[in-house]
């Protein structure tokens, strides 16, 4: 492999995570200015209360959640119930950048793969649950994150730690 190969190899990576970053930057542009600003209804209440006294919610008891709820309390922004909020934003538009990084993956062109990505950032159910507080964005995370890992894995593509 030729150095100009290599270069072109190990640029590429970051290529995709700046597109990925792009994509939840976008994601976050979008929530924020729509952000439920302080206590929501049903469910999320409840998660705003017992993430900060890291409580145990009805079952099933999102102890993930909660945790970094918790931690999401400490943040020097807002009341607690818009920091928890925040944990749902950010789940979210994680997920967004997660999503990027699956279509490429799966051999999508990045504007494809970008517009995937934006699509479901601005669906609607996406959009709901990324400005109140719910499990939901996080959820979605953790399953895009899975999802992704197992299409790298299936294809024989190196450890993300190698």
């Amino acid at each position: 492999m030729s150095s100009k190969q290599r270069l072109a190899a190990l640029a590429a990576p970051r290529s995709e995570g700046s597109w990925a970053l792009l994509a939840g930057v976008a994601a976050l542009l979008l929530y924020l200015p729509t952000l439920s600003p302080s206590v929501v209804w049903d469910d999320g209440g409840e998660l705003q209360m017992l993430s900060r006294l890291l409580g145990v919610a009805h079952p099933t008891g999102y102890p993930l959640a909660l945790l970094l709820g918790w931690l999401f309390t400490h943040l020097p922004a807002g009341d607690v119930a818009l920091r928890v909020t925040l944990l749902s934003t950010f789940s979210s538009a994680a997920a967004v950048s997660v999503s990027y990084l699956l279509a490429r993956s799966l051999d999508a062109g990045r504007t494809p793969a970008l517009l995937a990505a934006l699509t479901l950032a601005a669906a609607q159910r996406v959009w709901m649950h990324a400005t109140a507080t719910e499990v939901y964005g996080l959820a979605n995370l953790l399953m895009l994150l899975g999802l992704w890992l197992l299409v790298r894995w299936g294809r024989g593509q190196a450890p993300l730690w190698q």
